[in-house]
Order: C-alpha cells, then structure tokens, then sequence
C-alpha cells in the first residue's frame, strides 16, 4: 500500500488512477506488453520508472508468498 500510495502522490489523481487502470487491463491480458509499455512511459514518465518496477517486483514477491491458513488464531503461524 504504501508504493501505492507513493505513485498516488507523485502522479497526482488523474495519472494514477489512468496508470491503475492500464495496469488491471495489462494484469487481465486485455493489452499486449508493447502497448502497455508505451501508455506507461507516457502516463508516468521515465523519472517514475522505477517506482513501476518497484510496484510489480513487490506484487510478484507477495503472490509467491505461502497463503496464510484461514482461521489460525492469530500469532499460530
């Protein structure tokens, strides 16, 4: 939440919410990479790049953690 919250404040309302939405159309293969790449250089600039890599490299570590047990008291892992 909180690189979220970072692409929030440094693109401002209108171009995060546009880069979001090219990234869940990208994420439900409803865009091919290359266009992904373009509308994300343009909609974020070069300067947040990284802040992008540092997004996707944070959901891809997440997912490949091991799924919490559902209903494990607190603290049982």
């Amino acid at each position: 939440m909180e690189i979220k919250q970072l692409i929030q404040t440094r693109l401002g309302h209108e171009r995060s919410e546009r880069y979001f939405r090219y990234l869940k159309m990208f994420l439900g293969s409803r865009m091919e990479k290359s266009m992904f790449d373009r509308v994300v250089v343009q909609t974020i600039g070069r300067e947040n790049i990284r802040l992008h890599n540092h997004l996707l490299m944070s959901v891809l570590r997440n997912a490949s953690l091991p799924a919490p047990h559902l209903g494990a008291p607190p603290g049982a892992m």
